[in-house]
């Protein structure tokens, strides 16, 4: 009754009832209980403000829970504490008892889990995360008082402690917990630099999302210095969104080679059995819709086929979906999943500013009193007319304008209502949407504080190592401009889930590049339906067998109807080296099951490969050449700590030390020259990170800002190898 009535704020029926059980659990001797009724009465003044009567009951409760070794209360009694010294501002005693909560929490979550009781483990681990966060605060707050880094490297050891526990555990990489629980130390930091030793230099940015900030640790090899970024999450998620549609609109840019569109023709015969079945649902003859999908449109086509035809937008969304061309023109998924919601938002947008950029550009109005002239529409003030009398613009175009601009703002409506944010600035940078770099950077610039970004455009390092957190695994950093220049050809980027996975692929044994595995599959699984139209790409497979078939490589190539999971599994276990050329699938639904790669039997997926048990001895180099490939979905917090789930964290259990993976749907012409130039430096004696980072300059400098494609390959694990 006691809690019931502090959920309703009666604080003084609380205490009278929690009073009333502590007398009973005193009479009958309950020890456990008296614990809990302190622990309750603790919680009721802290609630009142009275900290020093909260403090007190803490304690008594504390005492008790110690003696009768009554862990789980213990953790939770030292987290209340924390949040009240917190509160009083003394961080010491909140760092001090956060860090014992988290120890104990760490102890028990483990043996949840080596007991199989997973929910239970999520459970424990959802109701102890706060702790974490407090900890992570007040460490912070006590460097900001005295500038000492024992606390800010505290800090990067509790926000490792939130990252990628099940797959540490899996991999073996976490020391054995002494007797003494006092004895439990967080050193990750120091198991790194150990690792690192006579090796290059390497910077780590760790990167941490709280509710209202994201926390970022940069840390070299003597120093960590701390930096923060308030955040407002839906103003980041409407940025996002423009990131979306800016990849649409690159995408359809009519700037790309004639090869590329060429390769947005959809892949007919793949399709056709669900042609058919779709041409009796939407009431169409086969062969006009067979026509339909194989021509490349825009979305003011796409919105009059829906028109035309009188499909509803559900259906429509089917289709298109559906339609292998449209698919690999909206590589939307690099930044969130569209659902069917989303990619109508998305062709309406697109349309939109089609219609609005015809007007602009059929005037000539240059792009700042284009800027003017939106926000004069938009605000209703009477400046537009100067604008209007300046470039002679006809009454029908303006109103079509004002109907058009204000049926966009829709798109910014809840943007336009965040504080601090300039509304001329805002429309601004929607006036320039369609340029992927352009959005991105808009997006880094709302999330990267300013210093942090000179800081990473003047370090003296060659290796940059990113531990993104959540949906900023999803950010291109590699594409992102620091300092006039794209991070991923500044540095050799790395990324990883968290510090401790570093050190694991570092601290693998190399093996000679003796066993090279190459799978080449672009047939739909066990259909024998071919998806590879236009030809050319197993010759790009042929050659990289060729460039590694010799100094006496053993070069296995299973390709086509070989290229069978039995097959695989028997080469898998020797092989040092294994480049993967099958078409990629990522399902941020269920990033496990429906994340994987298309054999020419079956789908493999991230859940196959754990499942299978595949272990690889010699710790390989894996590229996998597909679509999507490295990207992730989050259990968010639960059993296994904000694992990120997907291909990458598989591979990774099955103790692969490096991977190569896309972020996105990539284009084949851009793909073949990656291949290429990737192991002909490699070849040449570069280790992984350098030939990585050679290829992306050279596709870079042969197309500049007409791809995107050469920031999609991302480096997993040890950047060191080489051949």
């Amino acid at each position: 009754m006691g809690c019931v009535y502090a959920d309703l704020g009666d604080f003084n029926k609380a205490i009278e009832f929690n009073e009333k059980s502590l007398k009973i659990a005193m009479n009958i001797g309950n020890r456990a209980g008296e614990s809990a009724c302190y622990t309750n009465l603790g919680v009721v003044y802290a609630d009142l403000g009275d900290s020093n009567k909260a403090i007190e009951f803490f304690e008594k409760s504390l005492k008790i829970f110690k003696k009768i070794g009554e862990k789980a209360g213990e953790s939770i009694v030292c987290g209340n504490l924390a949040d009240v010294y917190y509160k009083k501002r003394d961080y010491q005693k909140s760092l001090n008892y956060a860090r014992d909560s988290i120890i104990i929490s760490e102890t028990i979550r483990e043996s949840l889990i080596e007991e199989k009781l997973r929910e239970l483990s999520m459970t424990f681990f959802k109701s102890k995360f706060g702790v974490y966060d407090l900890g992570v605060n007040a460490a912070l707050k006590l460097y900001t008082d005295t500038k000492k880094q024992n606390y800010l490297k505290e800090s990067f050891e509790i926000i490792e402690k939130t990252k990628s526990r099940e797959l540490l555990k899996k991999l073996k990489i976490k020391e054995t917990p002494p007797e003494n629980i006092e004895d439990i130390k967080f050193d990750a930091v120091e198991r790194f630099r150990k690792a690192l030793k006579n090796k290059p230099n390497c910077t780590v940015l760790e990167m941490y999302q709280q509710s209202d900030r994201i926390i970022y640790l940069l840390l070299t090899k003597n120093k960590i210095k701390f930096f923060e970024q308030p955040i407002n999450q839906e103003l980041i998620n409407l940025l996002e969104e423009y990131l979306t549609v800016s990849n649409y609109l690159f995408s359809c840019s009519k700037e790309l080679d004639k090869k590329i569109i060429d390769e947005l023709t959809p892949m007919a015969e793949y399709e056709y059995a669900y042609i058919i079945k779709l041409s009796d649902t939407l009431g169409i003859d086969e062969d006009e819709l067979y026509e339909i999908c194989t021509t490349p449109m825009t979305a003011s086509e796409i919105d009059k086929l829906g028109e035309d035809y009188g499909i509803e937008e559900m259906n429509l969304v089917e289709l298109l979906m559906t339609h292998t061309g449209q698919q690999m023109i909206l590589s939307t998924h690099e930044i969130r999943s569209f659902d069917s919601q989303g990619f109508k938002r998305l062709v309406r947008a697109l349309k939109i500013i089609e219609e609005l950029n015809g007007i602009i550009t059929g005037y000539n109005i240059k792009e700042k009193d284009a800027d003017k002239l939106f926000w004069c529409i938009r605000e209703n003030k009477p400046d537009r007319e100067g604008i209007r009398a300046k470039y002679k613009i006809k009454d029908g175009d303006m109103e079509k304008l004002e109907r058009l601009i204000v049926r966009r703002d829709d798109f910014l409506t809840k943007l336009l209502e965040r504080k601090n944010y300039n509304k001329y600035e805002i429309i601004s940078m929607m006036s320039k949407v369609s340029t992927f770099y352009d959005t991105l950077n808009e997006l880094v610039t709302h999330i990267l504080p300013e210093k942090l970004r000179t800081d990473l455009g003047t370090i003296k390092t060659d290796y940059l190592i990113l531990l993104p957190h959540r949906w900023l695994h999803d950010i291109s950093w590699e594409a992102a401009v620091i300092n006039k220049k794209p991070l991923g050809l500044g540095y050799n980027i790395i990324r990883n889930y968290n510090i401790d996975l570093v050190t694991s692929t570092l601290d693998y044994k190399q093996h000679p590049f003796n066993n090279v595995l190459i799978v080449f599959n672009l047939y739909k699984p066990g259909s024998g339906k071919k998806t590879d139209k236009y030809g050319g790409l197993e010759e790009e497979c042929i050659k990289v067998k060729n460039k590694l078939d010799v100094n006496g490589r053993t070069v296995n190539y299973l390709s086509k109807q070989q290229a069978t999971l039995d097959n695989i599994k028997k080469e898998l276990s020797d092989a040092s080296l294994i480049h993967f050329h099958c078409h990629g699938n990522f399902s941020p639904g269920n990033p496990l099951e429906g994340s994987g790669i298309n054999l020419y039997d079956c789908f493999l997926s991230a859940q196959d490969i754990l499942s299978e048990e595949i272990e690889f001895k010699n710790h390989p180099l894996i590229l996998l050449r597909g679509c999507k490939t490295g990207r992730t979905g989050t259990d968010d917090i639960g059993v296994m700590g904000d694992e990120q789930m997907g291909l990458v964290t598989s591979f990774f259990t099955a103790k692969a030390s490096t991977l190569i993976v896309t972020g996105w749907g990539t284009y084949s012409e851009y793909g073949k020259e990656f291949s290429n130039h990737f192991y002909d430096s490699l070849l040449c004696g570069r280790n992984v990170a350098e030939s990585l980072r050679n290829a992306r300059e050279k596709i870079y400098g042969k197309y500049g800002k007409e791809s995107r494609d050469w920031a999609a390959y991302m480096l997993y694990g040890n950047p060191f190898k080489f051949i």
